[in-house]
């Protein structure tokens, strides 16, 4: 019988007390919403690879500040902006975990995708310009609120006997409205839920020599402590590591064993376990292939591997990506920038994706139209090296259409 793995709490509907999730299963999970989620994912094999899947592939794209001294002249990469070099490296060699830029957006990504939520305390220069970024565990702090109990002022973390009071300006702070955006994982919990009871009961099948639970008659009265002695007897013989382990049982004529569980054949485990697998897979968008689950891998082939990759980056990765750039730009870029600059489309963020395999056909696919459009003469040189990532090309022929010498030979292309 399955017990339960999330228990609702109820708890007024504020960012870290929303419905709560605990587990009662295996091992006992805190009281805490935040809690429930950090601990289910690091506990269940198939939720663990999930998110790190998605958090690995922040090793690829380059995250890039981009200028322009007017609305109509091209965007330039900023090497020397202060937030570029304070993405580099967040959290400096200095300190006893050190991240770069890419860990750091790991790290990111694996809280919100487990919690719908990130916190990183601000370090500042005396300039008072962010130098580091330090991600805090969101499971160790608490909301502060004002009296009337309507704004939070403020956050409480606490580790241990250590606490220190942050006031909202010296957090970096992503949240989800959870009432459209929830944590996957708790939209998963019933899956998750049977995902590891599964894994549960395997394991005691296992544990219990492979038999299945079962009622030992015995044809007498039995005296006190002869029925714990019986059932001693019998896991020392028949249980997991006994000498006669999966063997028959022999009784005499005083003795009769009575099967009353299921074995793994009888309860179909590998059409429930690709049930729950699935359906964990889905509440992230990722195909069970990638995942490696065991329905994924039953019906793998290298084609339908490439296209899971390709489909992945296409409806889960990119929007993700482009979610994630909005918020940094908004939430900090403008902390290096003036608003207006920001609005007046002067300065933004980009990603540089040149470097993701899976996007690699469509780049390539993107680049040989471009090229064909441009010695088609339907847009200018700098139009296709800018569509090329490519730095404008300074002379006057940068503003103009191709065209072809004289003698009818092809001028050079410029890209």
């Amino acid at each position: 019988m399955l017990r339960t793995f999330f228990k609702r709490e109820k708890k007024d509907y504020s960012l870290l007390t929303l419905p709560l999730m605990q587990r009662t299963g295996l091992a006992p999970f805190p009281k805490t919403d935040v809690r429930s989620l950090q601990a289910a994912m690091q506990t269940n094999e198939l939720v663990f690879a999930a998110i790190r899947l998605l958090a690995k592939s922040a090793n690829d794209p380059r995250l890039l500040v981009m200028r322009r001294s007017s609305i109509s002249s091209e965007w330039q990469e900023a090497p020397d902006h202060p937030f570029t070099r304070l993405m580099l490296q967040p959290v400096p060699v200095t300190h006893a975990v050190t991240m770069d830029g890419a860990t750091w957006l790991r790290c990111h990504i694996a809280s919100w995708e487990t919690t719908r939520l990130f916190f990183a305390e601000k370090v500042l220069n005396t300039l008072g310009q962010i130098v580091e970024l330090h991600p805090l565990d969101p499971t160790c702090l608490q909301p502060r609120y004002n009296q009337q109990q309507t704004e939070i002022i403020g956050w409480t973390w606490r580790s241990g006997t250590k606490t220190v009071e942050y006031t909202n300006d010296q957090l970096l702070i992503r949240r989800s409205q959870r009432w459209y955006d929830p944590p996957p994982l708790a939209v998963a919990s019933g899956s998750v839920a049977l995902d590891t009871e599964q894994t549960a009961f395997v394991r005691g099948f296992f544990q219990g020599g492979g038999t299945p639970t079962g009622v030992i008659k015995v044809n007498k009265k039995l005296q006190r402590g002869e029925a714990e002695d019986i059932q001693t007897r019998w896991r020392e013989k028949y249980g997991n590591g006994g000498a006669f382990a999966g063997l028959p049982a022999v009784f005499d004529e005083t003795g009769d064993y009575q099967k009353i569980g299921s074995n793994l054949n009888e309860i179909d485990s590998q059409t429930l376990r690709g049930l729950a697998e699935t359906r964990i897979a889905m509440v992230w968008g990722i195909h069970p292939t990638i995942l490696g689950t065991l329905i994924g891998l039953q019906h793998s082939t290298y084609s339908n591997y490439r296209e899971a990759q390709n489909a992945l980056w296409d409806s889960v990765l990119t929007p993700m990506y482009k979610e994630l750039l909005s918020w940094l730009q908004w939430s900090l870029l403008s902390q290096f920038e003036p608003l207006d600059r920001m609005y007046a489309g002067l300065v933004k963020l980009a990603w540089d994706m040149r470097d993701v395999a899976a996007l690699q056909d469509d780049v390539d696919s993107r680049d040989d139209r471009t090229r064909k459009n441009y010695l088609s003469g339907l847009m200018k040189l700098n139009e296709a090296r800018a569509i090329l990532g490519l730095e404008p090309d300074t002379t006057e022929r940068g503003d103009q259409y191709y065209t072809r010498g004289q003698n009818g030979q092809a001028t050079t292309t410029g890209i």
